[in-house]
């Protein structure tokens, strides 16, 4: 079955008198005890990077990650051999805390913006969105049309940001003159390849499993309005993965201004390849609150 999703049907309680944070906090750790002990014991699971509770709690940032994959060197040079540059890279991943083999965890916020309480139904929806919402430009780092990079992609950004980085006066053939901004875009990620694209789902383009053509990928119901507020404030994502070669893939790609469009826009994509597996949301304080296998 290349789709499994764990849908863990909650019944949260919500304080009273406004937002109690130690309220929800016990219901988390509750929550997060539940899960460990008796819902991830299934075989499917068992083998799976869900069944880690340990390296979920304690995933790290993408921005830590990717601190690390940039202390290593993955240039093969012409006087190493296939053996001594695998036994190199192994050594470096292992001493940074990345071994190869195994499942390694990143968390990020949730964006808040695409979680949606429902008052009538009770219920809080949790869009893929607030996971991913940049797509790479596969076209920079691979070929189109490889097993690397297709018209949709196995991918999970996993960070972005922009700033402003001065500006300059330039002109066209023409002579006409004008002033351009300059903007750097940043965008970390994993990235696993190409995804074939499947028509009979609610969604055609996704690594996710969605639950309605809303893209919904996790939900809780039962849930009254201070405890669906907590859970805006307090849900993070952690992304289960293993690493593969060929590691980390680093490229730019630049966007020329125009006389419509005065704006000079470099994106720097950093992503590190990987076999994306899970995913899970946690409260800030690593509690384990759903799951979700990726396909």
């Amino acid at each position: 079955m290349d789709r499994l999703i764990i849908l863990l049907i909650v019944i949260l309680i919500s304080g009273c008198g406004g937002t109690n944070a130690s309220v929800y906090q016990k219901m988390a750790e509750e929550r997060s005890a539940k899960i460990a002990s008796e819902e991830l014991k299934s075989e499917s699971l068992r083998k799976s990077c869900l069944s880690n509770v340990d390296g979920i709690k304690s995933a790290i940032t993408p921005t830590d990650f990717f601190l690390k994959l940039k202390e290593i060197d993955f240039q093969k040079n012409e006087y190493e051999s296939s053996i001594d540059y695998n036994s190199r890279i192994y050594r470096e991943l292992s001493k940074h805390g990345i071994p190869l083999g195994k499942h390694l965890y990143v968390k990020k916020k949730f964006d808040p913006n695409y979680i949606q309480y429902d008052a009538d139904r009770k219920v809080v929806n949790f869009s893929r969105w607030g996971v991913s919402n940049h797509k790479v430009k596969c076209s920079s780092l691979y070929k189109y049309g490889t097993d690397l990079c297709g018209f949709d992609n196995k991918e999970i950004n996993l960070d972005y940001s922009e700033i402003s980085n001065g500006s300059y006066i330039a002109s066209n053939a023409f002579g006409v003159t004008a002033n351009v901004t300059k903007i750097e875009h940043s965008v970390k990620g994993l990235l696993e390849g190409a995804l074939k694209r499947d028509y009979s789902g609610p969604i055609e383009s996704s690594i996710w499993t969605a639950m309605d053509n809303n893209n919904v990928i996790f939900q809780f119901r039962d849930v009254e309005i201070n405890t669906a507020k907590w859970l805006k404030d307090n849900t993070e994502v952690v992304i289960g993965f293993q690493l593969k070669t060929p590691f980390l893939v680093v490229s730019n790609y630049r966007y020329e201004p125009t006389i419509k469009s005065k704006t000079e826009r470099n994106y720097i994509y950093e992503y590190a390849m990987a076999d994306i597996q899970c995913a899970a949301l946690t409260d800030t304080k690593s509690n384990l609150l759903i799951t979700q296998k990726l396909r």
